[in-house]
């Protein structure tokens, strides 16, 4: 490894060679919001993504449970993304990659929102039916 820059950024090159194979900054703010921070919101996630699938394998499918799992995937979906990018742009350059992948956890968020609608609306008329019964 070869330190540059006042031992801010490294090189990591091929071995016996000094062709770069990786390319780092090594600062406090590049660890944790280019790192950190990322790792552990897909790790939520992907936690609430499991919740999501749960709810469609359920042998009763519109439940008060199964609403709220897919609320709080469409939540997260569509202010977690967000915010964490607007903080982690006072801290570090935010990459185009980074926007994309931002769009894309909006427009789920979108349409598990409309999902959960649907749930919701299911929900509350098996509510009603139950009343009759």
């Amino acid at each position: 490894m070869i330190l540059h820059q006042s031992n801010t950024r490294f090189k990591i090159c091929y071995p016996f060679t000094q062709k770069p194979f990786l390319l780092g900054i090594y600062e406090p703010n590049y660890i944790a919001f280019g790192f950190l921070i990322p790792i552990a919101l897909y790790g939520l996630f992907f936690w609430l993504l499991s919740n999501f699938f749960k709810a469609f394998a359920q042998k009763k499918l519109f439940t008060s449970e199964n609403y709220h799992s897919l609320r709080r995937f469409y939540v997260a979906n569509l202010i977690l993304p967000i915010t964490t990018l607007i903080v982690a742009s006072f801290f570090i350059e935010i990459e185009e990659i980074a926007e994309v992948m931002v769009a894309f956890h909006v427009l789920l968020g979108i349409f598990t929102y409309f999902i959960a609608a649907i749930f919701h609306q299911g929900l509350s008329l098996q509510k009603e039916q139950d009343l009759f019964i």
